[in-house]
């Protein structure tokens, strides 16, 4: 198959260095290697017409060519260029080996925002096409396609590659079956990659790159369904009892009455335990909304069925709430439970490891230290992962693999949306929880420039005035300093205009210059546990009035007294990262306010973080964030080797995505090991994509 093909024409093996740059070793890299742009020739403005502040694409000639170094670091290429209605200046920063490219006379077209000033219509940094003469009448090329390149080989060696390969596996067969592709008036396979390198439309463009993206969509949900069923045919599955003594027990001692959304979800979950086939299952929550309490009622049924569960935490601080809060409810349920991490002692840890394997320990709470092989189990049946995301694959893998016919448990505080949780989690079902147990005061959000940090100062001396405490969050741990005098402190200060807050230093200018008359704490991850518990009591018991702290206090942290929180460089954190940290105050009956301070004063920047300011559901927030970053940075699945998805837009692909779910579903309903003839084509398809990465088909 063409999938693993190497044979391109035009490629030397120079060329093959340079593409491999470009993660293009085969021909179906080749293929696959989407434009990322396309100049519409159909939509050309000339000089004169074209709009200030829209986006723009001009042809014209280069009248003037200059290269100008008006600082030692600073490049500039600058082009006047002109048609017959006026002129143009275009401008090059910190790109000098494009002089090399242009000459005088020489026509191109370019495309960006228009903007102007000192008299003239200005591109900066755009996106160019240089060309000799347009051809006219049917010939004339009406789409240009812009491919991300690398420095050696031009865009017009791309395109030639490309179109030559489209030519040479022409004979392509149809992976998709041909009713799935009328039924869902699809392109066929062929036609799509040859329109999406080279369409003349945008219509053409949008129709190929949906059947591209449904491809995509379709592949890897049938390759995680396959996956599931192949394990499940591998291993002993573990079948739940519902309703015994334990579970009526822990009922009863839950101390306050679930919301509708906790019920229904609970009795999904349970029922997927007593299943006799491991379960896998998704629970989303937005923050506060009790996933921890649905997770709790899990462990009844474990101790009826005299078995065992693992509950993991990505952060001591986490894993240590559970303890708090599980455990005093466990405990009246004569359930029996106990903590693992890194900073229990040898002893502690000994006889932990000998009643898990005995078994008679029930619940094991505990960090990545749950991973280490001599953590056995004597019969694990339920494995429970808290802000899965903040695990590599492997690692929630391991934990599962100490006995794979465990039911599985994954929740997110992290609000996935559900087309991205279907796609990228096709084999695992999903319970979302909307509804807060406990809403409290809610937050508010407000957005400063960093000159502006005195507002929040004042703001938060005032919360401090009433007894309330703060917490002040940085991008970065940093290295302590230890000033001799006020002025190095000083120093400090004026550092911070050029690099990103380091947590470590802005404890010490705080407590020194700013919250003199308070005790100003200091929590990192880099801290060892038993030092993260003791500032954790501190912050819980006030005394510490304000927490200085990194992402450590992203989850699970409930101090119902913070009130204020004011987020530094805030530009360099997701949404939904921003909106899991703001979740930690305004939990009381005080409402709580936040102030995110940022650097960057961008157009963009300022508009990404405005929606903050406008929306307080995880779940708007979470689509929104998805559709500024990559699937992966926001769910952490996104693991060396892993194949990416090019085409797929989480967010305005929901009807492809949603259709794709259905067909996967119902061709494995009708054919579980695509043996069919009509299947055939897809299956191998799957294999050349996936390989034993996702699936292990046999038979």
């Amino acid at each position: 198959m063409y999938q693993n093909s190497t044979a391109a024409r035009y490629v030397s093996s120079s060329r093959a260095n340079l593409l491999q740059k470009l993660s293009i070793t085969t021909v179906k890299d080749l293929l696959w290697h989407i434009p990322f742009r396309y100049l519409d020739f159909t939509k050309l403005s000339t000089i004169a017409q074209a709009n200030i502040g829209e986006e723009v694409s001009i042809y014209g000639e280069i009248y003037k060519l200059e290269h100008k170094k008006p600082r030692p670091k600073l490049d500039i290429v600058e082009l006047t260029l002109v048609d017959e209605t006026g002129t143009l200046l275009i401008t090059f920063f910190k790109q000098p080996w494009l002089f090399e490219q242009f000459r005088e006379g020489m026509k191109l077209v370019a495309s960006g925002r228009l903007s102007f000033s000192y008299g003239f219509k200005r591109l900066n940094n755009p996106f160019f096409e240089i060309i000799d003469e347009f051809s006219q009448g049917e010939n004339r090329v009406m789409m240009l396609p812009i491919h991300k390149s690398t420095e050696g080989i031009s865009l017009a060696w791309i395109r030639r590659i490309i179109s030559s390969a489209l030519e040479d596996f022409s004979q392509l067969r149809d992976h998709i079956p041909a009713q799935i592709r009328v039924k869902r008036k699809l392109m066929s396979y062929q036609r799509a990659l040859r329109a999406i390198h080279f369409p003349s439309s945008n219509d053409q463009i949008q129709k190929a790159r949906e059947r591209l993206a449904y491809d995509e969509i379709l592949s890897l949900l049938l390759a995680l369904k396959l996956r599931r069923s192949h394990v499940n045919d591998q291993v002993q599955a573990f079948s739940h009892t519902l309703e015994g003594s334990f579970s009526r027990a822990l009922s009863a001692a839950m101390p306050f009455e679930l919301t509708q959304d906790q019920r229904e979800a609970t009795s999904r979950i349970l029922a997927e335990m007593h299943e006799p086939l491991p379960m896998s299952h998704m629970l989303l929550g937005d923050v506060g909304t009790g996933k921890t309490a649905v997770a709790s009622l899990c462990f009844g049924p474990v101790a009826d069925s005299l078995s065992q569960a693992a509950m993991m935490a990505p952060t001591s601080v986490l894993a240590e709430q559970y303890a708090r809060k599980i455990g005093p409810i466990l405990n009246e349920a004569r359930i029996s439970w106990a903590l693992l991490t890194g900073a229990s002692s040898q002893d502690e840890r000994k006889r932990i490891l000998a009643a898990l394997k005995q078994g008679s320990l029930t619940v094991l709470f505990g960090t990545h230290a749950l991973l280490e092989d001599d953590v056995e189990f004597r019969a694990l049946s339920l494995v429970i992962i808290d802000e899965q995301h903040r695990f590599g694959v492997n690692q929630r893998s391991k934990l599962r693999n100490k006995n794979p016919g465990a039911d599985l448990l994954l929740m997110s505080a992290t609000p996935i949306p559900r087309t991205l949780a279907l796609s990228v989690y096709g084999d695992i079902s999903t319970s979302y929880l909307k509804t807060r147990p406990n809403p409290g005061a809610g937050v508010s959000t407000s957005i400063l420039r960093s000159q502006d940090r005195g507002i929040a100062y004042d703001a938060i001396k005032n919360e401090l005035k009433e007894g309330r405490q703060a917490y002040i969050i940085c991008p970065l741990v940093g290295v302590k300093p230890s000033p001799d005098d006020a002025s190095e402190i000083e120093d400090i200060a004026y550092n911070r205009k050029e690099n990103p807050k380091a947590a470590a230093q802005e404890a010490e200018f705080l407590q020194k210059k700013v919250f003199t008359e308070y005790n100003v704490g200091l929590l990192t991850g880099k801290m060892r546990p038993a030092e993260k518990r003791a500032i954790m009591d501190d912050f819980n018991q006030k005394k510490i009035d304000v927490l200085v702290s990194t992402t450590v206090v992203e989850v699970g942290i409930d101090v119902p007294n913070a009130s204020i929180m004011m987020i530094e460089d805030a530009h360099r954190f997701g949404l939904a990262q921003l909106h899991q940290l703001r979740g930690r105050i305004g939990r009381g009956d005080k409402a709580g306010h936040v102030y995110l301070m940022t650097r960057d004063v961008s157009e963009k920047a300022l508009q990404r973080l405005s929606v903050l300011e406008r929306y307080s559901d995880g779940f708007t927030l979470a689509e929104m964030d998805l559709s500024m970053r990559k699937e992966g940075e926001l769910m952490g699945t996104r693991q060396s080797g892993d194949p990416a998805l090019k085409v797929v837009d989480f967010v305005n692909d929901k009807h492809l995505i949603n259709q794709a779910y259905q067909d996967a579903h119902a061709i494995l309903s009708e054919d579980k090991n695509l043996v069919l003839p009509k299947h055939r084509g897809l299956r191998q398809h799957i294999i050349d994509e996936y390989g034993n990465v996702f699936i292990e088909v046999t038979g």
